[in-house]
């Protein structure tokens, strides 16, 4: 996969995120071999979700399950 496929993907999923979780602000990082500069075109696309707002475990998996769905 090439840096334009991998940026298109991470915008794509940013757009999911900012639906799935209206009314907090979340941001999409990517970490890993990509940000070292050690990925190989085979490589995989290691991505965190932070900006949000977790005040227990029942929110998170919450906040989970719309991100799956």
């Amino acid at each position: 996969m090439c840096d334009e496929e991998r940026a298109f993907i991470v915008n794509k999923i940013q757009e999911i995120a900012n639906r799935a979780f209206l009314g907090n602000k979340p941001i999409i990082k990517v970490f890993g071999s990509l940000m070292t500069g050690l990925a190989l075109i085979t490589s995989d696309l290691d991505l965190v979700v932070t900006g949000l707002t977790i005040c227990d475990r029942l929110t998170m998996t919450d906040y989970l399950h719309c991100l799956a769905d």
